[in-house]
Formats: C-alpha cells, structure tokens, sequence
C-alpha cells in the first residue's frame, strides 16, 4: 500500500507568486488622496506593516494612521479595487517562487493558494503565473476571517485533506506568518531581497 502524502504545501499570493503589494498600496494612496486630501502616504509602512490583511482591516488601520474618518467601508474598499484592477495587466510574477511551485506541481505534490485577495484577482494573478493549475484556492471570497486569524489556511488544509501540522506554508509577511502558526503550521517566511533587505 502507498504510505499516505504527509507533505502539503500552501502558498500566500501577494508578495509570494506575485509582486502586486506596491499595487495595492498605489490604489490604496491614490484613493486616500482624492477623498481625503492624503499627501503623505507611505507605501513602504504598507507594503512592510498591512501586507496580508484584508482590505477592511487596512482601512481601519490607514484611517487612524491619517487621522481621517470612514463612513463608507464598502465604498471605499471598492474604488480601492477599481484602481487596483486597472494594473492587472502589469503583474510580476516572482520567478523563483513561481518555478517551485510549478516544480511542487509537476512531481504530483499538493499544493494550494491561501490569500486575502479576493478571487477574481487571485485567478487573475495566477493565470499570469502559469499557475491557474492549482487546484485548491481559498480568498477573501470564501473566508469570514483573513490573516491575521488562521481561518483561510484552516479551510485549505481541510480541502487538501491534510492535518495542519503537515502543512508547509510559504509567506511574506509578519500577520501570515502569524496566521499560519495559529493554525498549527510550518512556515517557510520569504524575504523579498528588494523590499526587506538580505535573506535571514
């Protein structure tokens, strides 16, 4: 009998498969600026402190940061996206990620994609990839809670049918590491030797 897969790999999108952090907080900036009158946004307190949150919980965040209020949550995630949508034919794939998660798949390992981008992005962002062939995808779109809560990789070790210690998730950020420890998880933590300085 074939010993049972006790390997299982699970891999965050944003900073990770591909680089679209800077897109997000260009969105994010243009959006505080016109509405309200931001000039001093910091897209590297973004990129390094709110990467891997959720678009809500980074609003809360941003809006505290700027002393701004925020009626409309809604509204205001949603121009986000508009503009953010407007780059998603200029995705970067980060190549050496790509390849081994490509090199994971070829060799019949179970792989999947756990992110707090919505859907439509993710398959957007993996087909630039060449990784719409990842079978197991778990979004924003299918989640009630995003990173930092373990939610999302919970819900993609149960679709791997796999117990969350065997998991090995690949991350980019302080608030998915945290939540792929929360769920009982291995992490690989990449540093973006452009954004975060030398590998440690």
């Amino acid at each position: 009998m074939k010993e049972q897969e006790k390997e299982f790999y699970i891999f965050d999108l944003d900073g990770v498969l591909v680089e679209t952090m800077y897109n997000y907080g260009k969105a994010f900036a243009r959006v505080f600026k016109e509405d309200y009158g931001v000039e001093n946004f910091d897209l590297d307190y973004y990129v390094h402190e709110l990467g891997g949150m959720d678009g809500y919980g980074q609003i809360s965040i941003l809006a505290k940061r700027y002393g701004v209020t925020v009626e409309d949550y809604d509204a205001l995630n949603q121009k986000m996206h508009e503009y953010y949508v407007e780059t998603l034919d200029h995705i970067v794939p980060i190549e050496h990620n790509v390849r081994l998660a490509r090199a994971l798949l070829d060799a019949g390992k179970k792989v999947a994609v756990a992110s707090g981008s919505y859907r439509f992005i993710v398959d957007r962002c993996l087909e630039a990839a060449g990784l719409s062939d990842i079978p197991i995808k778990v979004t924003a779109s299918e989640v009630k809670k995003c990173k930092p809560d373990p939610e999302g990789y919970l819900r993609a070790a149960e679709l791997l049918g796999a117990d969350p210690k065997d998991c090995l998730v690949f991350e980019d950020t302080p608030v998915g590491v945290k939540a792929a420890q929360a769920a009982g998880m291995r992490v690989f933590r990449f540093y973006d030797t452009l954004r975060d300085g030398p590998n440690v």
